[in-house]
C-alpha cells in the first residue's frame, strides 16, 4: 500500500493552482511556475481526477507551460531548440484539455474555448500558422464573438498574408483580417494590452490598403455551375474541410478558391539549370491530390456498402476477428502510404533547395533538421537556424508532430505520432489487419499477435489528420521557398525571365 497524504481535488484547490500560476506570471516568477507544473503533474499521479478536475488541470498545466515558455526561452533563434520542453508541453497539455469528454458542458465550452486560442497562439509562434488559424476558427466556433480568438486569428492572418507569393491571395487574406481585428477592438471581452496590439495590425493594413477597399467586400461568380454534380460533391467537400493546396482555403470556403493553385514562385538559377524544383513540387501536388481523391472515393465506396465487382470471386478465409477486406479498403491504405511518403520527398527538397548536405539515405521528415546524431543528442543545423525562414520552422515544428526511430528520444507534440509511424511501417513493411470493431489483446481468444490491428474507425481519423498534416506542410514549403528566394534576389548581373507554361 502506497502510504502519504492524499489531497482531494476540490474548486478551492483548483481556484487556488489557477490563481497561483496567473500571478506567478504577472510577477516573471519562474520557480513558482514550476512549482505549479509539478503540483499538477504529482496530482495526476497520487489522485483520479474526475472530468472536471481533468479539464481545469490540463488547461492550468498548458498555461503554466506556457508561461514558462515566454519567460525561459526568448522567441526567435530559441524556437528552434531541438527539444523546447515547454513550448512542447504547452502543446500537449492544451491539446489533452480539448480531448477531455466533461460533465459539465458549460464549464467545458468555455474551456476549450480558451484552449483552442492559446493552442492557436502556440503554433502562431513556432511557424504553423495553418493549424493555429484552424485552432482559432474552432474556439469561434463555440461562441463566435469571442474577442480574443478573433483578434488572435486577425493577427495570425496579417501574418499568413506576408508570408504569400500571390498579391491577389494576400489581398483577400487581409480583408479577412481586417473584419476580425475590428470585432476584437470592440469587444469588452479583450483585455487592453491586446487591444492596443489589434489596433496597431488595423492601422498596419490600413497603411497598406485603404479602409474603403479593405471593406469593400468581393463577390465571385458560382464556379461550381460549370461541373459536373460527381465534381461538384467532391470539390465542396474538400472546400468544406479545407484540403485543396490553395491558401485562401484556410478562411474561405466558396467555390472561387476550390483549386490546387499553389506552386513554387519564381526561383533564380543559374543558366541553362533545369526547372528541377519545380519538377519536385510537381510531383508531391500530384501524389497528395490523387491521395486525396483515393479518400475521398473509400467514402463514397463506404456509404454504398456494395463491393466492387474487382473482389468477386476472389477466395478469402473468415479469420474470426470481423476483418475487413475489398477494394475500398485497399483505396485507404494506398492513401494512406502515399500521404505518409510525401513527408520524405518534402523533406528530400529541404535537403537540396537549402544545401543542408545530408547523404540520401539518412533523409527523412524527422531528421532533416539535425546535425548527426550523437549519444542520443540531436543539434538543430547551423545553417538553418541562421535562415530566419518562418515557413520553413513551421515545417520544423510540424516535424514534431511525427515520430522517429532514429530520434526516439526527441519530444513529440502528438499522442499519435508513434501509432502514425508504427501504422505506416506495418502498411509497407508488414501486416496491417483493418477490422469492424477495436479488439483488445486481452480479451479476445483469436488476436492475430502476426498482425498490426486497427479499427475502421481509427484508420479513418488517422488518414484524415494526416491529409490536413501533408497539406499543411506542401504549403509551408511554397512558402518556405518564397521567403529565401524573396531574401536572396541577386544584387549584380543580368536575370533573365523564363516563362514556363502550365500542363
Amino acid at each position: 500500500m502506497k502510504l502519504g497524504i492524499r489531497m482531494r481535488i476540490d474548486g478551492l484547490m483548483l481556484n487556488a493552482i489557477s490563481k497561483q500560476i496567473d500571478t506567478a506570471f504577472d510577477e516573471k516568477d519562474e520557480s513558482t511556475l514550476q512549482k505549479s507544473v509539478d503540483e499538477i503533474n504529482q496530482l495526476f499521479i497520487d489522485e483520479n481526477p474526475n472530468s472536471i478536475s481533468e479539464l481545469i488541470l490540463y488547461y492550468n498545466l498548458g498555461n503554466a507551460y506556457s508561461y514558462l515558455d515566454s519567460l525561459r526561452n526568448h522567441r526567435g533563434i530559441s524556437l528552434w531548440f531541438y527539444n523546447n520542453t515547454e513550448h512542447i508541453n504547452a502543446i500537449k497539455s492544451y491539446r489533452k484539455c480539448i480531448q477531455v469528454n466533461c460533465s459539465d458542458k458549460k464549464l467545458q465550452n468555455d474551456i476549450f474555448m480558451q484552449s483552442y486560442t492559446n493552442l492557436g497562439n502556440m503554433f502562431s509562434e513556432s511557424g504553423r500558422i495553418i493549424y493555429a488559424i484552424n485552432s482559432w476558427q474552432k474556439a469561434l466556433g463555440i461562441f463566435q464573438n469571442f474577442g480574443m480568438a478573433q483578434g488572435n486569428l486577425g493577427v495570425g492572418l496579417v501574418e499568413y498574408a506576408k508570408t504569400l507569393y500571390d498579391n491577389n491571395h494576400a489581398f483577400l487574406i487581409s480583408q479577412k483580417a481586417y473584419t476580425f481585428l475590428k470585432k476584437a477592438i470592440e469587444s469588452v471581452d479583450v483585455y487592453k494590452e491586446a487591444k492596443t496590439q489589434f489596433l496597431s495590425y488595423k492601422e498596419l493594413l490600413e497603411s497598406r490598403f485603404s479602409a474603403e477597399s479593405l471593406n469593400d467586400e468581393k463577390h465571385f461568380p458560382n464556379y461550381f455551375e460549370a461541373i459536373s454534380q460527381q465534381e461538384m460533391q467532391y470539390r465542396k467537400w474538400v472546400l468544406k474541410n479545407s484540403l485543396f493546396l490553395n491558401p485562401l482555403n484556410d478562411i474561405y470556403y466558396d467555390s472561387f478558391v476550390a483549386h490546387d493553385i499553389i506552386h513554387l514562385p519564381s526561383i533564380t538559377t543559374s543558366i541553362y539549370e533545369p526547372p528541377k524544383y519545380h519538377g519536385l513540387f510537381n510531383e508531391i501536388k500530384q501524389q497528395y491530390v490523387s491521395a486525396r481523391y483515393m479518400y475521398y472515393l473509400y467514402l463514397k465506396q463506404e456509404d454504398n456498402c456494395g463491393k466492387d465487382f474487382s473482389d468477386k470471386e476472389n477466395l478469402l478465409i473468415d479469420t474470426l476477428d470481423y476483418t475487413l477486406y475489398g477494394y475500398k479498403y485497399e483505396l485507404l491504405r494506398t492513401s494512406y502510404k502515399n500521404l505518409y511518403s510525401i513527408l520524405d520527398k518534402i523533406a528530400f527538397f529541404i535537403n537540396e533547395y537549402f544545401e543542408l548536405n545530408h547523404t540520401e539515405r539518412t533523409i527523412s521528415f524527422n531528421t532533416i533538421w539535425y546535425e548527426e546524431k550523437k549519444k542520443n543528442k540531436a543539434s538543430i543545423k547551423t545553417k538553418i537556424e541562421s535562415l530566419e525562414n518562418n515557413p520553413l520552422r513551421g515545417l520544423y515544428y510540424l516535424s514534431k508532430d511525427f515520430y522517429s526511430y532514429d530520434f526516439e528520444y526527441l519530444n513529440v507534440t502528438d499522442e499519435d505520432a508513434q501509432e502514425l509511424a508504427d501504422l505506416r511501417n506495418c502498411l509497407e513493411h508488414r501486416y496491417v489487419k483493418i477490422t469492424q470493431y477495436k479488439n483488445n489483446p486481452a480479451e479476445t481468444e483469436c488476436y492475430d499477435v502476426f498482425a498490426y490491428q486497427i479499427a475502421i474507425d481509427e484508420f479513418k481519423r488517422k488518414t484524415e489528420k494526416l491529409l490536413h498534416y501533408v497539406r499543411e506542410a506542401i504549403i509551408y514549403l511554397s512558402l518556405a521557398v518564397h521567403t529565401s528566394e524573396r531574401k536572396n534576389l541577386p544584387t549584380d548581373g543580368k536575370i533573365v525571365p523564363i516563362i514556363m507554361r502550365k500542363i
